[in-house]
């Protein structure tokens, strides 16, 4: 099973045509062409052609610029082995980090020789040395600005392709390039959040880097509406209290988009998911105890409210005839409570029920999902101090009353 490749997402009309738009700009003898019309052509491609598009892309310095775009554009729809596509992801996140910006050297030489091509219309040697003197630092300008032209092209397929292999662990990466980049690999990076930002759910909860989620909250005033409605919805699932005050002003029918009722609707959602996981965190912190046990009077224990001879036998509680489901239920039962209370001492006990042979599958299913929401808490509690300073909890645990309930 690890070994079955993961075929890529079919081509839609506008991919193809995106696809022979890369195609014409490239030489019909370059090998990297011949790749891309074999997956436009729906053929299976060599089982070299990973590498060889890993190698345009690693070392881009060895081919032009256009074969280095079209294989950025390949890697996301070729069929890959798992390890290949994460192998894919990180080439992909380290096009976008690097910026692929040429040498001064080269830019400095190519300027050069473009200055001296214009002194030549003088036909005079002083001439065209003053010319080219002259007119260099135009050229050098005009030289510089596309090779980053050149290299935003790269970067924003890079983040195009990411969002075809559905790569969700790069949305930290993608966010800062939607804010900070060129404009392309912004427009590109923004296109990709639309689509990756609908697969996140609750068991993302704390993974996302808290500068990313400022830089979402920054974005709900991008000319995009999709996007701002999109980060809305993120928001429902993995919003944290840096997020909450973005939120409350559109929910309050302000900022740029406050004025539409579906984004005022998903703002207002948002907020109350929020504020209800901020409930939760706040319980689960913050635990009254009694300071010391009272001792116990015996006319004070508990006793029944009626004589076991007046129970009638037949109505007494009984187990089900089947004992597997009714296991199955309690543990069900049992694992929604615990995700209920989002309490992260519940791990080690997750941990030993998932050792546990034949163990029911939808118990298993339901007790993987918990350790992870469980897990994704316990790390968020190592990031976030204490919500109570100590002069409170002994305000709170004072031994010569009861403990108060908020």
């Amino acid at each position: 099973m690890m070994n079955t490749p993961i075929q890529p997402p079919p081509l839609g009309n506008d991919e193809v045509r995106h696809a022979f738009s890369l195609l014409e700009q490239v030489s019909q003898r370059s090998r990297i062409r011949a790749i891309a019309e074999h997956i436009v052509a729906n053929v299976t491609p060599s089982v070299t052609a990973f590498a060889e598009l890993q190698q345009a892309l690693v070392s881009p310095n060895q081919y032009h610029w256009r074969e280095s775009r079209l294989a950025a554009w390949c890697l996301s729809h070729i069929p890959l082995l798992p390890h290949q596509r994460t192998a894919a992801i990180q080439t992909l996140a380290d096009v976008i980090r690097k910026r692929y910006n040429p040498s001064l050297r080269s830019i400095v030489a190519r300027s050069a020789f473009i200055s001296l091509v214009i002194g030549t219309i003088t036909l005079n040697p002083v001439g065209l040395l003053v010319l080219a003197i002259l007119s260099y630092p135009l050229v050098h300008l005009f030289v510089w600005d596309a090779a980053r032209s050149h290299a935003a092209q790269i970067r924003g397929e890079a983040a195009r392709s990411l969002q075809t292999l559905q790569a969700v662990e790069t949305l930290d990466l993608l966010t800062v390039a939607a804010v900070n980049d060129m404009l392309f690999v912004r427009i590109q990076a923004r296109t990709a959040l639309c689509h990756l930002l609908p697969l996140l759910t609750s068991a993302h909860y704390g993974m996302l880097r808290p500068s990313t989620l400022q830089l979402l909250s920054h974005l709900l005033n991008a000319p995009n509406e999709l996007l701002v409605q999109r980060i809305l919805e993120a928001f429902a699932k993995v919003g944290t209290r840096s997020v909450l005050s973005s939120v409350k002003l559109i929910a309050r029918g302000r900022g740029k988009y406050g004025h539409l009722p579906h984004i005022r609707q998903a703002a207002f959602e948002a907020q109350m998911r929020i504020e209800e996981r901020l409930r939760r965190e706040q319980e689960t912190r913050v635990l009254l105890r009694a300071s010391q046990v009272e001792p116990v009077m015996p006319e004070q224990l508990l006793r029944p409210a009626m004589d076991a001879h007046l129970e009638r036998p037949e109505e007494l509680l009984r187990a089900s005839q089947s004992g597997a489901p009714l296991d199955s239920d309690i543990a069900l039962a049992i694992i929604e409570d615990i995700k209920r209370r989002n309490d992260p001492r519940a791990i080690p006990f997750l941990k030993d029920l998932l050792r546990l042979p034949s163990l029911p599958q939808a118990v298993a299913a339901a007790a993987h999902e918990c350790l992870a929401l469980l897990q994704a808490r316990a790390e968020l509690d190592r990031a976030v101090p204490p919500a109570l300073s100590p002069d409170v909890e002994a305000k709170l645990f004072q031994t010569d009353r009861p403990p108060q309930a908020f």
